[in-house]
C-alpha cells in the first residue's frame, strides 16, 4: 500500500495538545510505518512538504523528524533523489547534523536593522544580547550566534541565503513585517521578534511596556508639579516610539493636562537632535509666560541633548528645567546631574527571548495554533539628580 494510504487509512496524526513536542510524534509515526514492515527498505517516502500536510504540522517539524530518523539509521536522503527507508544491514550514509542530534551546535541568526554598528558594544543591544547567551549556557545550549544586519527588506532573502535553525529580529522597522511574517508563516523559520511589538504582528515578540514605561515617566513628572512637559522623540516610524508617544499621551490626559502639539518635539535622529528640534526646545524653555519645566526625552542621547538645550537656553537642570530619559546607559549616572530615566529589563528581554526560540527550534509549531504572544516586559524608574518639583509660576 502507497505510503501516503497508510497515513490517510487510519494512521494517528499528531496530538497538538499533547505534552510531546510535535517532531517527536512525527518521528514516531514514520518509524512505526517502518518497523512494522508497512512500508518496506528500499521504498521512497514522500517529500517533507507532503508529510506535513497529511500530518497537519509545518515542514520543520517533519524536516527534524526525518533527519533524527536518518542518523538512527532507519532511513537514507539522497541529494536530488530523495529520502529512502535503509536496508536492515546497510549502514547509512552520512547525514548532515541538525541541533537534535547531539554534537553540532545550534545555528542562530541575531538580525539587526541596517546601519547598525557596535551591536554588542552598544547599551541597548549588548544589554539583551548578554541575556541570550546567559540563557543559552544556562539551559546547556551550545549555539553558533552570527550577526548579521540586514536592510528592512532582507530578512527573507538572508534566511534564502543561509540555512539556520533559528533566527532573532531585533528591533524591526515597519517596512519589514511582510517579510518577517513570511518567514514565520512558512512554517520553515523559527524566529522571535525583539525590541518591537507591533500590535498587528502575527509572530512571536518579546518587548519591554514601552507604552506604560512613558506613561510612569510622564507621571512621575506630573506627581512633582509639572504640567508643561514637553516630549523629544525620533524615528516616528517605529513600534518602539510610536507607544511612547501614546504614553505621554496618555499620562497627560489621566492627569488632567491638555494636550499640546507644539509640546511633542521631532528630533533628526535617535542619536541627534538637530539644530531645528534643538531651536523648538530652547525657545520653549525661553518662553517669557510659560516656559517649558520639564523634558521626556524618549531615548538615552536624546535626553543628553536634552542637556545641550537647556544649557544653551541658560537653564539649570533641575532647578529650572527637570529631564528625565529613556535608557539607562552607563553615561546616564555618570553625567551631572545624574540622571533619572527609565530603565529597559534589555536582560531579561535576551532571556525571555532566547527561552521561546529555543522552544520554537525544538517544536516548531509550538506557538501556531493559539494567538501569537506579544510579551511585554515592565520597565523600571530609576530615580537619580534631574527631576525636582516644579517651581509655583
Amino acid at each position: 500500500m502507497p505510503f501516503t494510504e497508510l497515513l490517510e487509512d487510519g494512521s494517528p496524526r499528531v496530538n497538538k495538545n499533547a505534552g510531546v513536542p510535535r517532531h517527536t510524534q512525527v518521528k514516531d509515526i514514520l518509524r512505526d510505518l517502518v518497523t512494522s514492515g508497512k512500508y518496506q527498505p528500499g521504498d521512497k517516502i514522500p517529500a517533507e512538504l507532503q508529510l506535513a500536510d497529511l500530518l497537519g504540522v509545518s515542514k520543520m517539524t517533519v524536516n527534524k523528524a526525518v533527519l533524527a530518523l536518518a542518523a538512527d539509521g532507519l532511513l537514507i536522503r539522497e541529494v536530488g533523489r530523495g529520502t529512502f527507508v535503509a536496508p536492515p544491514t546497510a549502514p547509512s550514509a552520512p547525514q548532515p547534523k541538525s541541533y537534535e542530534i547531539g554534537n553540532a551546535p545550534r545555528k542562530i541568526a541575531l538580525s539587526f536593522v541596517e546601519g547598525a554598528k557596535d551591536v554588542l558594544g552598544s547599551s541597548y543591544y549588548g544589554g539583551i544580547y548578554r541575556g541570550v547567551a546567559a540563557y543559552m549556557e544556562e539551559a546547556g545550549e551550545e549555539a553558533e550566534m552570527s550577526l548579521s544586519p540586514a536592510s528592512i527588506t532582507d530578512y527573507r532573502a538572508d534566511a534564502e541565503r543561509s540555512f539556520v535553525d533559528g533566527r532573532m529580529v531585533f528591533a524591526p522597522r515597519a517596512e519589514a513585517i511582510p517579510a518577517i511574517e513570511s518567514l514565520w508563516t512558512s512554517g520553515d523559520h523559527p524566529l522571535v521578534v525583539v525590541g518591537a511589538s507591533w500590535p498587528n504582528l502575527i509572530a512571536p515578540a518579546v518587548d519591554s511596556d514601552n507604552t506604560g514605561g512613558a506613561f510612569t515617566a510622564v507621571r512621575y513628572l506630573l506627581e512633582q508639579g509639572h504640567k508643561r512637559i514637553v516630549l523629544l522623540f525620533a524615528e516616528a516610524e517605529t513600534a518602539n516610539t510610536q507607544d511612547r508617544v501614546a504614553g505621554y499621551r496618555r499620562a497627560l490626559t489621566m492627569g488632567g493636562v491638555a494636550h499640546r502639539p507644539d509640546y511633542e518635539v521631532l528630533a533628526e535622529a535617535a542619536w541627534k537632535a538637530g539644530a531645528s528640534a534643538e531651536e523648538k526646545i530652547v525657545a520653549l524653555l525661553r518662553d517669557r509666560m510659560e516656559p517649558v519645566t520639564a523634558i521626556f526625552a524618549a531615548g538615552h542621547y536624546l535626553a543628553l541633548e536634552a542637556f545641550n538645550a537647556a544649557r544653551i537656553a541658560g537653564k539649570q537642570i533641575p532647578t529650572d528645567v527637570s529631564v528625565i530619559g529613556y535608557d539607562d546607559a552607563t553615561a546616564a549616572d555618570l553625567i551631572h546631574p545624574r540622571l533619572t530615566v527609565m530603565r529597559q529589563p534589555l536582560y531579561e528581554m535576551g532571556r525571555r527571548a532566547a527561552e521561546r526560540l529555543l522552544r520554537l527550534m525544538s517544536d516548531p509549531d509550538a506557538e501556531r495554533d493559539g494567538p501569537v504572544v506579544r510579551e511585554l516586559l515592565p520597565a523600571e524608574l530609576v530615580i537619580r539628580e534631574s527631576v525636582a518639583a516644579a517651581r509655583s509660576n
